[in-house]
C-alpha cells in the first residue's frame, strides 16, 4: 500500500527550486522494489495528465523509470517522439589514413 502523499514538501521544494511544477511521492517506510514502485506509479499518473499529441518526451534509464513506463495506461495511445537523454549522437568513425 503506497502511504498517504503530504503536500507540503513539494510547495517547499518547487519554491526552492524556482520549479513551475513538482509531485513528490511519498516512501515512508518503503524500501528497494516497493518504493520504486510508488515513485514509478505516481510519475506515470504525472505523465498520463501531462503528455499530449505532439509532444517530445525525453527519457532516461534506470528500474524507478522503467516502472513508471510499465504502470502507463496502455489504452491511451499518443503520438509523442521519445528521445533518450544519456549518451551522444551516433556517428561514423573516422579512421587516421582515410
Amino acid at each position: 500500500m503506497i502511504p498517504a502523499f503530504r503536500p507540503e514538501p513539494a510547495g517547499r521544494t518547487k519554491e526552492r527550486f524556482g520549479l513551475q511544477n513538482v509531485v513528490l511521492a511519498s516512501g515512508e517506510k518503503l524500501e528497494g522494489e516497493q518504493l520504486r514502485t510508488a515513485i514509478g506509479l505516481t510519475a506515470s499518473e504525472y505523465l498520463q495528465k501531462v503528455i499530449r499529441d505532439d509532444q517530445t518526451v525525453g527519457v532516461g534509464w534506470g528500474r524507478t523509470l522503467f516502472e513508471a513506463i510499465n504502470l502507463l495506461r496502455k489504452n491511451e495511445a499518443r503520438r509523442i517522439s521519445v528521445i533518450p537523454l544519456i549518451g551522444g549522437l551516433a556517428t561514423s568513425p573516422v579512421l587516421p589514413g582515410q
